[in-house]
């Protein structure tokens, strides 16, 4: 049973686009920015952004993405199994 979330992850595809609109909708910079990962503090929530897969060779360069235990949300695309039956 699901009982809440503390971070959402949204994969985009223009990461420092993505940051600036955020950035600009929430009114503040990120707390943590680096080309992997850019994390928002939301009131006591985390909104994270991810590079999409479409980034991958920067991720083969080196860049890794964090490990988290965080649930991750995909707007654009929802997994057979995250479908309820």
């Amino acid at each position: 049973m699901l009982e809440g979330l503390r971070t959402a992850i949204y994969h985009v595809g223009d990461l420092e686009r993505a940051k600036g609109w955020y950035g600009e909708v929430l009114g503040k910079e990120p707390y943590f920015d680096e080309p992997f990962y850019v994390g928002f503090d939301v009131g006591s929530f985390e909104l994270g952004l991810q590079p999409d897969e479409g980034d991958a060779e920067m991720l083969a360069e080196g860049a890794q993405r964090p490990k988290s235990r965080s649930a991750t949300t995909r707007p654009a695309t929802t997994p057979t199994w995250w479908t309820a039956s």
